[in-house]
């Protein structure tokens, strides 16, 4: 599916991002122009790969088992505490999109 929808989704963020820097009074096209954007989705695009494994592992964990977030930052809890906290309900699907993003990433040059 993001084969087929990735690029018109990312043009549609841009040309919202652009619009609404317009309204703000700002030159969008000197401050993010469609090249300047397209080589910071390379420099940025691992944040959101780690994004969506801590997502994806969040969607797909079991409601019971799932840790409160508020009560691991309370007590500084490590990132990789928070992994091997979760439970994931559909672990053959986490394999899955987790495999899809990681292969997506190194297409799309962010990896």
């Amino acid at each position: 599916m993001r084969d087929v929808h990735y690029q018109r989704l990312i043009q549609a963020y841009h040309q919202e991002l652009s619009s609404v820097l317009q309204k703000c009074g700002v030159d969008a096209e000197k401050i993010i122009s469609w090249a300047i954007f397209q080589e910071q989705l390379k420099i940025y695009g691992r944040y959101g790969i780690a994004s969506a494994l801590l997502t994806i592992t969040f969607m797909l964990a079991e409601t019971s088992e799932a840790p409160r977030v508020d009560d691991l930052l309370e007590k500084n809890a490590k990132v990789s505490e928070l992994f091997t906290s979760i439970k994931v309900n559909a672990v053959d699907r986490c394999k899955e999109r987790l495999s899809d993003v990681l292969l997506d990433s190194i297409q799309l040059g962010y990896l």
